[in-house]
């Protein structure tokens, strides 16, 4: 391993190891201004190995869903057949395997973080409260709080790699965040079933991870409240019953897919 450090105009005092830098460097005191510090002497290699290890992971540890059609399996189908997303290969290889699951582990990380910081705002707000069932078809809600008249908030947590940038082309008929937006609506359609009145609302909490791949180019958290008419919430129930067939229900078995 080598370690570099720029020079500087000092003169050099003395060489000897110094316990502020790392082990196995030796250090140089150079003065400048009548002061003495530490200088990393950039010649000195050290002893390091590094090796790779293979550690095989799962994502395991979340509730198993019901064997059935769900929501998101209807949602994806729609949103391939409109060029939104690609199909998943019907022979993925391990790497397309390996890098879905990640992606997947990264999303559940930032939900179970996030879910105790939206209950300090919302003090009625529940996580991972199980799953719904509406027309023969399965939804599992990230969370769901209360409002004053008694109608449920869905709460709905992303973890992308699209711009933040994409929030301000909502009314764009190719709109890549527009699953997010037919899953709110599928999941407040079944919450009012469930509460008995409209539910209308929800909040959507992205953490768009490369920011707007502009400037700002950091993870940024820029949480939205969707607020929907009724009629768009009924009319997006009808299209998931129309595509239903066409989705692949969910098994009990286990996979790493």
């Amino acid at each position: 391993m080598r370690v570099s450090s720029s020079e500087c105009a000092v003169s050099l005092s003395s060489t000897r190891v110094h316990p502020h830098c790392p082990p196995g460097i030796l250090v140089r005191l150079v003065s400048a201004g009548g002061n003495s510090f530490p200088q990393c002497n950039a010649t000195v290699k050290g002893e390091m190995k590094l090796t790779r290890l293979s550690l095989p992971i799962t994502d395991g540890g979340t509730s198993p869903r019901t064997p059935g059609i769900h929501v998101s399996s209807i949602l994806s189908h729609i949103a391939i057949s409109q060029g939104l997303y690609s199909a998943w290969p019907s022979s993925p290889t391990q790497e397309q395997r390996d890098a879905r699951r990640m992606k997947r582990i990264q999303g559940l990380a930032w939900e179970d973080w996030l879910a105790p910081r939206i209950a300090a705002h919302y003090s009625t707000f529940e996580y991972h409260l199980g799953e719904l069932s509406l027309d023969g078809i399965i939804g599992t809600p990230d969370g769901i709080s209360y409002e004053s008249d008694g109608s449920i908030l869905l709460h709905e947590i992303k973890h992308t790699k699209y711009s933040s940038r994409q929030l301000d082309f909502h009314s764009d008929s190719q709109w890549k965040l527009a699953p997010w937006t037919w899953q709110c609506m599928s999941y407040l359609r079944m919450l009012s079933e469930e509460a008995g009145c409209e539910c209308t609302r929800a909040v959507v909490h992205p953490l768009f991870a490369d920011g707007d791949y502009k400037e700002n180019r950091w993870p940024q958290y820029t949480p939205v409240l969707l607020e929907f008419e009724w009629v768009e919430i009924t009319g997006m129930w009808e299209v998931i019953l129309n595509n239903k067939r066409y989705a692949k229900a969910e098994t009990s078995e286990v996979t790493e897919e």
